[in-house]
């Protein structure tokens, strides 16, 4: 078990473990005095922060399948009694292989993120709205609730066609902020991609009405963030969301008449 928890310790950052969580990790395990304690905190650790379904691996010190070792493998489903689903590509076959012979590809292990962000506009229309789909369900942590602040969607409305690519990038980047454990909460400003933008968290009855209103395909009961933009002004689409400049805020006192 020592050696591959220790390979999968040594690839953290690529699997975009916070460093908050892996020192709760650490002091736990420091405190843990029997041996299996240890064990199974440390499955409890690969399972919760590396071994999801999707997750590259590679085999080795798999003794009673030896032609295995060395073989890249990925991860389809939850451990059982410390053996994980694995489908070996190269043979095409699925087989059940214990942790302690599971090690990190080398490459991009990750499993590939399965949300997904949406655009939905009339065609020729002048604004439109994204969401989520997906998100909520990327693997929140029950032993590291600190670690991602998954279990919440977003959406925005009205934004001007010219804006869509813009908002997708600033919706990627919340989500690669919350991999690494920075939470999206109620009234943040976010800035990123030229926009800067308020969050709202939706209470559970407002995000079942904006659902039901603009038909979003996301799962019931999961939290809703909506994004606004701290600069709207309407007919111009060009200072949508945009991050002022000093030079932006004398304009718009100019045509304020102030």
């Amino acid at each position: 078990m020592q050696a591959a928890f220790d390979s999968f310790a040594r690839s953290r950052e690529d699997f975009r473990v916070s460093a908050a969580a892996w020192d709760i990790v650490t002091d736990h395990i420091s405190r843990c005095a029997e041996e299996d304690d240890r064990e199974d905190y440390m499955l409890l650790t690969l399972c919760e922060l590396f071994l999801k379904s999707g997750t590259k691996v590679m085999l080795e010190e798999v003794e009673d399948r030896p032609e295995l070792n060395g073989l890249h493998a990925d991860v389809v489903g939850k451990c059982e009694d410390g053996y994980f689903p694995v489908h070996v590509a190269e043979i095409d076959e699925h087989c059940s292989v214990s942790v302690r012979s599971l090690r990190p590809a080398g490459f991009d292990s990750r499993p590939q993120p399965d949300f997904k962000i949406r655009a939905v506009a009339d065609e020729g229309g002048a604004t439109g709205f994204i969401y989520t789909v997906g998100l909520s369900g990327l693997g929140g942590s029950v032993m590291y609730p600190m670690l991602t602040e998954f279990g919440r969607e977003m959406f925005v409305r009205d934004v001007p066609a010219s804006k869509v690519e813009s908002v997708a990038k600033l919706m990627n980047f919340l989500v690669s902020r919350m991999e690494e454990g920075v939470p999206v909460n109620d009234e943040q400003l976010v800035q990123s991609n030229g926009l800067m933008m308020a969050s709202q968290l939706h209470t559970a009855e407002t995000a079942a009405e904006v659902r039901a209103e603009y038909h979003l395909e996301q799962p019931d009961g999961s939290e809703l963030i909506e994004l606004h933009p701290v600069v709207s002004c309407e007919g111009n689409d060009d200072m949508w969301g945009r991050i002022l400049t000093q030079a932006d805020a004398r304009a718009m006192a100019a045509q304020a008449g102030l």
